[in-house]
């Protein structure tokens, strides 16, 4: 091994040598330095590149790179360093003039800093942590877990105009804070800040403030669309309630759920008085409101208490009011395909609390509908329609009336109509039952009243035709409601009853008027009659007094009417002898056929015994009983007489009638009614027969006597007969 000594080498085309070797050891190149295949350098100094230090392949430093004081000074830079990784670079700072390309890792230990201005750098504060300071304060820190900016920083983001067209900062050192900002510098218009999902922007707030969730251009402050999504916000707590509320500057409203409630709360904290729930729809236009005392009201803004002779204060909890029927009706409508409907409930129990059960009581009103109208300062009421509770309340069992009631003219209503719990129709005022059994029973239909007009009935039929109105009576043997079951002879089909009160309490009955089956019905067969009954004097019970059957005869059974006739009689003397007719003329003396003791007498009929026996003493001595016939009733009645065949002496006439209130005998006068005469007689022999009648009008207890006038003797040589009967 051999050793070349020298300080320098030169170049033969160079005025500067090329290599210089200093005392301490050290090597300076001027130059490249071009090692084709070194694998492995030694060395104890430092090598200075003037130029380039171009290797290849690889330069290999065996225990490292030492830098003493002045550093490292690459002129022309290093063009490329390889696999220095566990190499350490140490001594005195080191310039590098160039660019720096490393094709591992470059290992710091603290920080980088720039060569300029040291107070900025890149510093590595703790494991897994990159911190970035600007003027030695922290401008933003990176960890495994977080990105983080100083205080009073911000990140902003620069367009394409180097404008900022957005910021992220602290806003505030003294508070936890955050500013996300859009166009902070205000160099656009119509800026806005989007969140994107998924390459879609699914909010924004534009540049009037607006936040726009789902939709491009908000309308309103918080402007939501959830698409096709029918839930589009929801508000959730983990407590028992989660409300949102909306202030102004005169108050606050809330709405939420609560439990199982959904809660809408206007004036939650109670510092405004009058408040109300409106709603409004079409232009914001009033609809409903639930005012401060919890009234609803519709098509209207305040409440209204001028009910009855109040002017205020009676303020009803639910109210309507329009000026249509539209605006200021109430429809309730069930759709269902069965029979069941919808329904409106009126409900009252003697409770003290609300959701009380106490039972009621008789006489306790259950609901009423009232029907009011203004008198031009107050709603006075005109007519109301209400249940009341009868008696026996228990359970499961509730009697009960309805009740109609009307305004006469005063300030309040009387009852007038009650269908009471069985089913009666009461048509009377202030009646709390069917108390009168007119009739002897409870009718189904009662009119009750004190005048004319408040006890009858009208049935009245407008019609351009002859049509009447009508009042149907309708029988038949079934015996369920709807059956239709035949009718038999004899079956009443209709009673009107005629009843007074008797002082007692009950309606007796005075007269009625029957519909009766008069024959075998069948079908298209209908054969009927009218039955009138009369009750008698001292009695309880009608009797039939008049029968129009089916075939339109009309019976009497109880009219007055009587027949009686006599015979065996021979010839008949008077008292006297009124041979000079003109001088006896008006002798009258009862028909004397009734008084001789030899004759039979029968009655065939005395309807109602009015036909009596009438003692007298005759004029030639005889006691006989005559006949008399008592008016019932005042009317028209038909007396007749016959006599057949009957023989007067030769120039003798005589003739019978009527003499009404008379009982003498052996008087003078004329008859009241004529019913018949016999003309004078020719021959003893002669006998002509004597029939007549009259017709007298009778005043009530007025009686008849049968009379003979002016006649001297008369022969009746069969029977002579008497009858009669009223007319009307």
């Amino acid at each position: 091994m051999s050793t070349l000594k020298t300080n320098n080498i030169q170049h033969v085309d160079r005025s500067e040598p090329s290599i210089l070797i200093n005392t301490d050891g050290s090597v300076n190149i001027a130059g490249t330095m071009t090692y084709e295949d070194v694998t492995s350098v030694d060395a104890v100094g430092i090598i200075t590149g003037r130029d380039n230090l171009d290797a290849q392949k690889q330069i290999h430093v065996g225990t490292g790179v030492s830098i003493k004081a002045g550093g490292l000074n690459v002129t022309a830079g290093i063009t490329t360093l390889v696999d220095v990784s566990s190499r350490n670079i140490t001594g005195a700072a080191t310039t590098l003039s160039g660019d720096l390309t490393v094709n591992s890792q470059v290992y710091i230990a603290s920080n980088i800093r720039h060569v300029g201005d040291t107070d900025t750098f890149i510093s590595f504060p703790a494991n897994n942590e990159i911190e970035l300071k600007v003027a030695d304060q922290q401008a933003i820190k990176f960890t495994t877990n977080s990105i983080e900016t100083g205080d009073n920083k911000r990140i902003d983001i620069i367009n394409a105009n180097a404008e900022r067209s957005g910021v992220i900062a602290n806003a505030d050192s003294g508070a936890n804070s955050l500013t996300i900002g859009a166009d902070p510098d205000n160099s656009g218009s119509s800026s806005q800040l989007t969140f994107a999902v998924d390459g879609t922007t699914r909010a924004r707030i534009i540049d009037n403030g607006r936040f726009g969730i789902g939709l491009a251009n908000p309308t309103s402050a918080l402007d939501i669309s959830g698409g096709v999504d029918n839930t589009v916000l929801q508000i959730r707590s983990d407590d028992a309630g989660a409300f949102m509320a909306a202030y102004d500057n005169g108050g606050a409203s809330q709405f939420g759920h609560s439990g199982a409630n959904l809660v809408l709360s206007c004036d939650p904290a109670g510092s405004v008085s009058s408040s109300a729930i409106v709603f409004q729809v079409d232009s914001n236009s009033e609809k409903m409101r639930i005012d401060s005392s919890g009234r609803l009201l519709l098509g209207t803004t305040s409440s209204r208490g001028n009910y009855g002779n109040n002017a205020s204060g009676v303020d009803y909890k639910m109210q309507i009011e329009g000026t249509s029927a539209t605006t200021s009706s109430m429809a309730l409508v069930r759709n269902s395909n069965d029979a069941n409907d919808g329904g409106l409930i009126l409900g009252k129990t003697r409770a003290t609390s609300v959701g009380g059960n106490t039972a009621v009581v008789a006489g306790d009103d259950l609901g009423t509908l009232s029907f009011v109208g203004s008198d031009g300062s107050t709603l006075q009421f005109g007519a109301d329609i209400g249940a009341k509770v009868e008696g026996g309340v228990g359970n499961d069992d509730m009697p009960a009336s309805i009740f109609f009631k009307t305004n006469a003219g005063s300030t309040s209503t009387a009852e007038r109509m009650r269908l009471d719990s069985a089913g009666r129709l009461l048509l009377r005022s202030g009646t709390n039952g069917s108390n009168d059994l007119a009739g002897g029973f409870h009718n189904a239909l009662q009119v009750e009243g004190t005048s004319a007009t408040s006890a009858s009935i009208a049935i009245i039929r407008n019609s351009a035709a002859e049509n009447p109105p009508y009042l149907n009576f309708g029988k038949s043997r079934g015996t369920s409601i709807g059956s239709n079951t035949a009718v038999q002879n004899g079956d009443n089909l209709g009673i009107i009853s005629f009843n007074g009160s008797d002082g007692s309490g009950s309606f007796g009955s005075y007269a009625s008027i029957y519909g009766q089956v008069d024959g075998s019905p069948g079908n298209s067969d209908h054969p009927g009659a009218l039955l009138f009954y009369t009750t008698p004097d001292n009695g309880v019970s009608p009797q039939l007094r008049m029968k129009i059957n089916n075939q339109g005869y009309v019976t009497k059974p109880n009219m007055p009417a009587f027949l009686v006739y006599a015979t065996g009689m021979g010839n008949k003397t008077f008292g006297q002898d009124h041979s000079n007719t003109n001088f006896d003329i008006n002798y009258l003396e009862q028909l004397p056929v009734w008084g001789q003791q030899s004759i039979s007498r029968t009655i065939v009929h005395n309807q109602g015994a009015h036909l009596t026996a009438h003692n007298y003493t005759t004029s030639g001595g005889s006691d006989g009983a005559y006949v008399k016939f008592t008016a019932p009733v005042t009317g028209y009645y038909l007396f007749y007489i016959t006599a057949s065949p009957a023989k007067s002496t030769v120039g003798d006439w005589w003739g019978f009638g009527l003499k009404v209130n008379f009982t003498s005998n052996n008087g003078n006068g004329d008859l009241d009614y004529y019913i018949s005469s016999v003309n004078q007689a020719v021959n003893a022999s002669e006998e002509k027969s004597m029939s007549g009648q009259t017709i007298a009008y009778l005043n009530k207890d007025d009686y008849v006597i049968p009379y003979a006038r002016s006649c001297h003797r008369v022969t009746l040589t069969d029977r002579i007969v008497f009858g009669g009967h009223m007319l009307f």
